[in-house]
């Protein structure tokens, strides 16, 4: 790889054939990056969870119950994704667990801020965005409704992802 002739076919072929392949890996590094990611965040948010508190709103409208609730799944769900894409070869299987756990902990997070406003509907604050209010740490937001659909969706894609490079039923070890 070295000197291209663009006039000759087989140079513009290789050519390609090393673009495509930088670019493989770079959107697999890439990936791989992220899932890295979402299992460090799992685990340290699951930890915190438990051991810290939740949403105050959880814990006050819903129940002490709630630490455990939200913190477990996403610490396991985070600890299974780690163990996964650490594993030479990945473990596709461990992922794919780790990453269903996720989801669900985000789908849980959204259910229960929605029942936590939904228990208090009155502590909804409306206010302009300049403007300050001094009973703001009262009252509910709907903000980590939007945030963890959010996270729910990046998961969901990462699952997508997963299922078109192994489906299942179809992986071969190490295969990634």
């Amino acid at each position: 790889m070295g000197d291209y002739d663009d006039e000759h076919p087989l140079d513009r072929l290789e050519r390609l054939t090393v673009d495509l392949s930088r670019q493989a890996q770079w959107d697999s590094a890439n990936r791989l990056g992220l899932l890295r990611v979402h299992a460090a965040v799992g685990v340290l948010v699951g930890a915190l969870m438990a051991c810290n508190g939740t949403s105050t709103n959880f814990e006050q409208y819903l129940g002490g119950w709630m630490r455990l609730a939200t913190g477990v799944p996403a610490f396991v769900g985070g600890a299974l994704l780690a163990w996964g894409v650490s594993r030479k070869p990945r473990s596709i299987p461990l992922e794919a667990a780790g990453l269903t756990i996720l989801v669900t902990w985000d789908i849980a997070m959204v259910v229960g801020f929605i029942a936590a406003l939904v228990a208090a509907p009155d502590l909804i604050l409306w206010f302009w965005p300049w403007q300050v209010n001094a009973n703001a740490g009262a009252g509910g937001r709907l903000y980590p409704v939007v945030v963890y659909a959010g996270y729910a969706f990046l998961i969901l894609e990462h699952l997508r992802t997963l299922w078109h490079i192994a489906p299942v039923g179809h992986y071969v070890k190490g295969q990634l």
